[in-house]
């Protein structure tokens, strides 16, 4: 039988047109950041794992230009990140996972994984790393955690998650996230095979309708099997509506930039 973690893992698939229009773009301060440790160049060797519908990839490819090996194990993902990138000559898809992919070893100037790299099993995933990378190349993940800015509007909603049972009661959906953050950068910082060099923090607001915020939804992996779940986004539509048909919604970036042992 299918494990949860594996449904999970391919649930992004069968959400790939509302994963390329609702998931935004990486803030552009987090490229720099990268490049302010690493100046990558049209001559590096990228790859990047878990590509999704190309965002980041493109955003990968506009800052450096270098040679891409983008990895994404979804083909309807993959398909939308080949039609999006058609003109970019530099980038070369495969459609594997990480942890099946074949590529030579110790070639790549740096590893990118955005929102992915949680995916990966983590037996492997630091030890191919490393062998994969170049013996100064870095190993680059980020992820975009969303929450709600407005107070009154983001306990509501909670109070929905509760009701549906997705959620437990008094839970601070900023706890959680905070939880999130520390628990990947203490899984990075206890690896054997990497040493942090920089980690930073990037915010950004974004406004969504009732429907983008619906869409953005829909793509999270946790979201996917749940029971009532058709009735629970009309409910959150309503409540949106009724708040005056908008909501802003808080997205902070954590970036963490670790270079071979």
């Amino acid at each position: 039988m299918e494990s949860d973690f594996e449904f999970n893992r391919q649930s992004f698939d069968t959400v790939s047109d509302l994963y390329a229009v609702a998931r935004p773009e990486y803030k552009k301060e987090l490229f720099a950041c990268i490049d302010s440790v690493r100046h990558f160049t049209s001559e590096s060797q990228i790859l990047e794992v878990g590509a999704g519908t190309g965002i980041a990839t493109k955003q990968i490819a506009d800052t450096w230009h270098p040679h891409i090996t983008a990895l994404e194990p979804g083909s309807h993902l993959l398909a939308q990140a080949r039609r999006k990138l058609s003109a970019y000559t530099d980038i070369r898809f495969v459609n594997t996972t990480f942890e099946a992919c074949k590529v030579q070893a110790g070639v790549y100037d740096g590893i990118f994984a955005a929102t992915s790299f949680h995916w990966l099993d983590p037996a492997i995933k630091y030890s191919k790393a490393a062998a994969l990378l170049k013996r100064d190349g870095l190993l680059i993940v980020f992820w975009n955690y969303y929450g709600i800015q407005d107070e009154q509007i983001s306990n509501r909603i909670q109070n929905l998650y509760e009701t549906y049972g997705m959620r437990t009661a008094g839970s601070s959906v900023r706890k959680l996230l905070h939880e999130k953050m520390k628990a990947r950068r203490k899984e990075l910082s206890k690896c054997t095979s990497f040493h942090i060099l920089r980690e930073s923090l990037f915010t950004d607001a974004i406004p969504y309708s009732a429907q983008n915020y619906i869409n953005l939804l829909k793509t999270f992996s946790d979201h996917s099997h749940v029971p009532g779940i058709d009735s629970f986004y009309r409910d959150i539509a309503r409540l949106i509506e009724n708040s005056g048909g908008v909501i802003t919604v808080h997205i902070t970036a954590q970036l963490e930039i670790a270079g071979k042992v």
